[in-house]
């Protein structure tokens, strides 16, 4: 799929995001999980995990168990589930 979408594209993938957001109802052991298997994919494909966004409410738990670069960011949601 990767060079799938490379040859689409016409650009190369050089960093992956772990984007394992689910909103609101995003915990910080659906960012732990999903950041051992994008660490996991990162490792087989070669190409290297650029950072993971966490939101406000988890940004000081996630900075004492995440291994990979936070990427600090604040949802402005229309809805609230």
């Amino acid at each position: 799929m990767l060079e799938w979408l490379q040859g689409l594209s016409k650009l190369k993938v050089t960093g992956l995001i772990n984007n394992s957001n689910l909103g609101s109802l995003t915990q910080i052991e659906d960012l732990i999980e999903s950041e051992a298997m994008v660490l996991e994919v990162s490792e087989k494909i070669g190409i290297p995990l650029i950072g993971i966004p966490v939101e406000n409410r988890l940004l000081e738990e996630s900075k004492e168990v995440l291994k990979s670069k936070i990427i600090h960011i604040q949802r402005f949601d229309l809805y609230n589930f």
